[in-house]
C-alpha cells in the first residue's frame, strides 16, 4: 500500500498513513468545505488496507470536528471495527486530547462506546 499523506490546512487535519513503518497519525481540526470530497480518498484507502488482518495503532489528536467530519470519522471507525470482527485485527486508537478541550474528549468517549471492538486509550496532552 502507498503512503497516504494529506497536508494540514486551516480547515483540514494532517493525516499521515505509512503502513510500512506502522505510522498512522491524525492531527488538527476538521471542518472542510466539502467533507465528502476531502475524506473520500482516506475512506477508500482504509477500505483497501483493512481487507485482511491488520494490527495497528492510530494516533488521533483532533481538536475540533464539525458534524460532517464527525460522520466521516464514524465511517472510519466502522471500517476499523469491521476489521476486528472479520479478521481478528488488533486495532488501538490513541485519542490525544487537551485537558481544556472537553468536547474532544467527549467525542473520543462516544467513539469508544459506539465501536467496542476498537481499543481506545485516552491520553491527556501535557503542556510541557
Amino acid at each position: 500500500m502507498q503512503i497516504l499523506d494529506m497536508k494540514q490546512t486551516e480547515y483540514t487535519p494532517k493525516i499521515f498513513l505509512d503502513p510500512e513503518n506502522n505510522i498512522f497519525e491524525f492531527y488538527g481540526e476538521s471542518y472542510p468545505e466539502n467533507t465528502f470530497e476531502f475524506y473520500e480518498p482516506l475512506l477508500q484507502w482504509f477500505e483497501e488496507f483493512f481487507q485482511q488482518k491488520r494490527d495497528v495503532t492510530l494516533s488521533m489528536e483532533l481538536t475540533y470536528l464539525n458534524s460532517s467530519s464527525l460522520k466521516s470519522f464514524f465511517d472510519i471507525f466502522e471500517i476499523l471495527n469491521k476489521s476486528v470482527l472479520l479478521y481478528n485485527s488488533i486495532i488501538k486508537v490513541l485519542w490525544i486530547y487537551d485537558y481544556e478541550n472537553d468536547i474532544s474528549l467527549e467525542v473520543g468517549k462516544n467513539m469508544d462506546e459506539d465501536f467496542i471492538h476498537v481499543t481506545m486509550e485516552f491520553i491527556q496532552k501535557s503542556d510541557a
